[in-house]
């Protein structure tokens, strides 16, 4: 019994040490589709195509037609004889631009120097410009500029002649010679994005993140359920359920939008303390944006971003944003 006092004090000082924790905010990646509508018109009357690769140099592997078929699609197909519209790639004039540099670096053991060991650091640069040319209207229909690079540590050696001679090997049959053709791909993948955001309506996949309360989050279990139903929202709109997945995040706003009734972002130890407003913040403007609710995303993010801390969350939001209802007015599609 002698001992009772101070097993009630334990208790009691826990207690209130559980009450009193600092709530923080964590944000778990989500992806989710959506269409995306595009930039310009695309001439009806253009239907084939064709690939010319200009100052091809012998450091390009020769020209990748199968993988000009991405470009491909139920608009245009390929016609090496008379195609409509001809994609220019203008290869640089030395081909991959490799840099190369001797490094040396110490070796040791048990916190004891005991060698040096010597390897090449290779990078290179891809930057290529491109145009779509209307043969038809001998106009120009896009153009543009793509970029690729990639950088890596060859296998080091003892000697510098040995560090030079693995880097000989690796042009020949390791990661340098296949740089060549990951270049390319590069290229065309990108080429393609460029043709299919400017003028296709396709299925685009994104990626965010929805804010959730760190740890078990039992000091706000309504933020917690709001967290679950959008989950439950997205993967409803990723399975085209678009009834469902509305109810539910307009569930989750609700649940936000009266959580932060109690925002204090000057008391640290607050239930809905900074990090927590500035999370319901940035998932009211998640959660309008999935909504179509484009001035209200833009008005939540600009709130997160107010909160000192991370904010590259809200802003790529506002870029979303600002491009989904571009593409919108181009396409007279309705939003809010």
């Amino acid at each position: 019994m002698k001992y009772l006092p101070l097993f009630l004090a334990f208790v009691l000082t826990t207690s209130i040490s559980f009450a009193q924790r600092k709530p923080n905010d964590q944000y778990v990646p989500v992806k989710f589709k959506e269409i995306q509508y595009p930039l310009q018109a695309f001439p009806g009357d253009l239907k084939t195509f064709k690939v010319v690769i200009e100052n091809a140099h012998s450091s390009v592997v020769s020209a990748p037609k199968r993988d000009a078929l991405l470009i491909a699609n139920d608009q245009l197909k390929m016609d090496e004889e008379n195609p409509d519209i001809t994609l220019k790639i203008n290869i640089p004039k030395g081909g991959l631009n490799i840099q190369k540099e001797l490094k040396k670096r110490k070796k040791t053991r048990q916190g004891k120097v005991v060698g040096t060991a010597y390897y090449v650091e290779a990078s290179y640069t891809f930057i290529v410009n491109y145009e779509f040319h209307n043969n038809r209207t001998n106009q120009t229909l896009l153009k543009g500029k793509t970029f690729d690079s990639a950088k890596e540590e060859i296998r080091e050696s003892g000697t510098s002649k040995g560090a030079w001679k693995n880097y000989k090997t690796a042009g020949m049959k390791g990661p340098i010679r296949q740089w060549r053709g990951k270049a390319l791909r590069s290229t065309f993948k990108q080429i393609t994005n460029d043709f299919n955001s400017n003028f296709r309506k396709i299925e685009v996949e994104r990626s965010l993140g929805v804010g959730k309360v760190k740890g078990k989050g039992d000091r706000l279990p309504d933020v917690q359920n709001a967290y679950d139903l959008t989950n439950e929202a997205i993967d409803a709109l990723n399975e085209k359920k678009t009834e469902t997945s509305t109810t539910k995040l307009k569930e989750a706003i609700k649940i936000w939008k009266k959580a932060l009734t109690e925002s204090n972002v000057k008391k640290r130890k607050a239930r809905v303390n900074d990090r927590i407003t500035r999370m319901l913040h940035y998932n009211l403007a998640l959660g309008h944006y999935l909504l179509h609710d484009l001035t209200n995303c833009r008005k939540f993010a600009a709130e997160s971003k107010k909160i000192r801390g991370i904010r590259h969350r809200a802003y790529a939001l506002e870029k979303l944003a600002d491009d989904k209802e571009k593409r919108y007015k181009i396409n007279q599609v309705q939003f809010n």
